[in-house]
């Protein structure tokens, strides 16, 4: 019974192999070569997913540590030049960081140690490695004012400059103060530019107000009296005056260079011409007597100067004068009453403080001579005036007499 089915299931088989057979290869040097080369495809594809992925893990652990996102790899290396050891030159150019640039920002400014233009003369404020501050501290402190700060391109370099109020704080008000502009050195350290103007009590010039100018130019508003609660709003002259950074400083281009002088409060005119000028200041000297000499072969001899403000208004510009002599000579560290001084030409200059009217002020002055001689007289005048000249018709005229023991 089984063998019709062998049979049938024996030509099912002879049928199924005869379709088949042209497409079966038997295997030979063809196929073994064929199924190497797909092992190495094999190889090669898990050794580029190994790489891939030692790549990846340090870009992911750059990007989670939230840093700049790494380069993109390069499609094909490049040459690389090794660094050279440490200690040794290097043969190629090496990149230095730049220097700072842009504005100087006020946080800056106050950081920094820099030198400053030149304060009146006797004024007793320092210019060399000052910090500036921001609010009073100890005296001789430099504050760096806040509310008169402004930025100008003043050299015209296409960046702003900071133009700023620098106050002194030494000694009795008003303080000394200088408008002062500001840029970097070539390291990209702030540095004072040029100092623009200065308050000066012997001129007398006042700072009242500046302002930086778009096109470079700084206006500096003067005034001819210190401002002070007492003083009446008419009884000051005031002045805008414009500077310009040229040739290395600043230089007034606009304005008044002066105030003008005015004739004496005191002084009338009649028909028949003027008549005399009442004094506006009274003086008063005490004689100097010359004692023997001490070891170093010098006599002393000391003097006090009391004058008086006999006019009607406040005097901010008073100045005592008396000749720089060679045979009296005056020691200036033992000087009293006179917290600015100074030489020119022939002659010895004092400024005292500000005189109220009916205020009176007295000067100490100690001289030392090396010779004996007869007795004589040294005079000494009392007037308005600064550092050029005095205000006609204010000089009161005295002498201070000279014995010897």
């Amino acid at each position: 019974m089984s063998e019709p089915r062998d049979a049938r299931l024996s030509g099912e088989f002879e049928a199924y192999r005869a379709l088949t057979l042209d497409a079966v290869v038997p295997a030979g040097p063809d196929a073994v070569r064929r199924t190497v080369r797909l092992r190495r495809r094999r190889r090669v594809a898990t050794v580029a997913v190994v790489v891939a992925v030692a790549v990846a893990a340090p870009v992911a652990a750059w990007a989670a540590l939230g840093r700049q996102p790494a380069p993109a790899p390069a499609t094909s290396p490049e040459p690389t030049t090794s660094p050279a050891p440490t200690g040794l030159p290097s043969t190629g150019a090496s990149a230095s960081p730049s220097a700072p640039a842009g504005r100087i920002e006020r946080a800056e400014l106050l950081a920094a140690t820099v030198d400053l233009p030149a304060w009146p003369a006797g004024a007793d404020c320092r210019t060399r490695g000052v910090r500036l501050v921001e609010r009073a501290g100890a005296g001789g402190d430099v504050v760096l004012s806040n509310a008169a700060y402004a930025y100008g391109d003043v050299d015209g370099d296409g960046v702003p400059e900071p133009v700023a109020v620098l106050r002194c704080l030494r000694g009795p008000g008003p303080y000394p103060e200088q408008v002062v502009a500001f840029d970097r050195d070539p390291a990209g350290t702030p540095v004072a530019l040029g100092r623009v103007f200065r308050s000066d009590p012997r001129r007398p010039e006042w700072l009242v107000a500046f302002d930086a100018r778009p096109d470079g130019a700084v206006r500096v508003e003067v005034s001819d009296r210190a401002g002070t609660d007492d003083t009446e709003p008419d009884a000051s002259h005031r002045q805008t005056r414009v500077y310009r950074w040229t040739d290395g400083r600043f230089a007034q281009t606009g304005g008044p260079t002066a105030f003008p002088v005015e004739p004496s409060p005191l002084a009338s005119t009649s028909p028949s011409g003027p008549t005399p000028v009442s004094p506006l200041f009274a003086v008063t000297t005490t004689p100097v007597v010359y004692g023997p000499p001490d070891a170093d072969g010098w006599r002393r001899g000391t003097t006090t100067v009391t004058f008086t403000n006999l006019g009607p208004t406040r005097l901010t510009d008073v100045r005592l004068t008396l000749p720089d002599s060679a045979e009296d000579t005056h020691e200036h560290t033992l000087l009293e009453g006179c917290p600015t001084a100074t030489h020119r030409g022939s002659f010895f200059y004092c400024y005292p403080d500000p005189l109220d009217p009916g205020e009176r002020a007295v000067v100490g002055l100690h001289f030392m001579r090396r010779t004996t001689g007869p007795d004589h007289q040294i005079p000494v005048s009392v007037e308005r005036g600064g550092e050029d000249s005095a205000v006609p018709g204010t000089t009161t005229r005295a002498s201070i007499t000279v014995r010897f023991e």
